[in-house]
């Protein structure tokens, strides 16, 4: 590791101050007794990260302070301490509804980040910094269908289009002489997103004699995604596909 300077100092004293005033506006339309459509516009927050690993560097901004209060090392190397707030606005337009065996709610939604923390790989470490904007726009929906007593069946998914849109001084390492660059990687997807994901599931009840049993069955899927952000997907992705499946019975005793 390249040498450091620690971590509070006089220079970084880590005591940053956030404040903020988020909320929620809603509104909603009883179709009938048992459906209801609704539009919200939501607003969050997420106070300053900071980053205390061993790779957390002075800012360059504080270089001329460091090396006046005598805290300089040889070959020290200047990029970010921490991350600043985030603020996220979300919108959403939805639908509640069931019917006689089927429920369903759904969801399409456009949520924008400014700010957005993220870490980002450099070789030997990661490097916390903020992305300037990134959205995510997409449908979730919750279906589930019960024609009876001794059936029930659901299926779950959320579907999403997630985009850095601007993201100009990324922290990279070059490939050839592994020193740290920085890079535009505007218009990329972050990694560790799925665009897609689904939960389907299924749940049979019978009786054999003074038994009561079940059998049950779900399929959970994530689609292949690239896990560190500036690394080929060759080299570091992750899919998901788990199934998994019980039966039982009970007596009364």
């Amino acid at each position: 590791m390249p040498p450091n300077v620690e971590l509070p100092n006089s220079v970084d004293a880590v005591n940053p101050t956030d404040d903020d005033l988020s909320g929620s506006f809603r509104l909603a339309s009883d179709e009938s007794e048992d459906n209801k459509v609704y539009g919200s516009i939501d607003t969050g927050f997420k106070a300053s990260s900071w980053n205390l690993s061993r790779d957390s560097r002075p800012f360059p901004s504080d270089q001329a302070a460091i090396e006046a209060a005598g805290l300089s090392v040889a070959n020290l190397t200047y990029t970010t301490r921490y991350a600043a707030p985030e603020q996220a606005t979300v919108y959403e337009i939805g639908l509640k509804a069931r019917w006689e065996s089927v429920s369903l709610n759904m969801a399409i939604f456009d949520q924008e980040i400014e700010n957005f923390q993220e870490n980002i790989f450099t070789g030997t470490g990661f490097n916390l910094q903020n992305a300037g904007l990134q959205s995510s726009t997409g449908l979730e929906f919750d279906l589930r269908w019960a024609p009876n007593d001794a059936f029930q069946a659901s299926l779950a998914a959320t579907i999403m289009d997630p985009l850095y849109d601007s993201f100009v001084d990324a922290e990279s390492v070059d490939p050839v002489t592994f020193e740290r660059i920085q890079e535009d990687i505007s218009g990329q997807k972050p990694a560790g997103v799925h665009e897609v994901s689904l939960t389907a599931s299924g749940i049979f009840n019978f009786a054999v004699g003074s038994a009561d049993g079940y059998v049950r069955a779900e399929y959970i899927y994530e689609d292949k995604i690239r896990v560190i952000q500036n690394t080929p997907e060759s080299l570091a992705s992750r899919e998901v596909g788990t199934l998994n499946a019980g039966i039982g019975l009970t007596w009364e005793n």
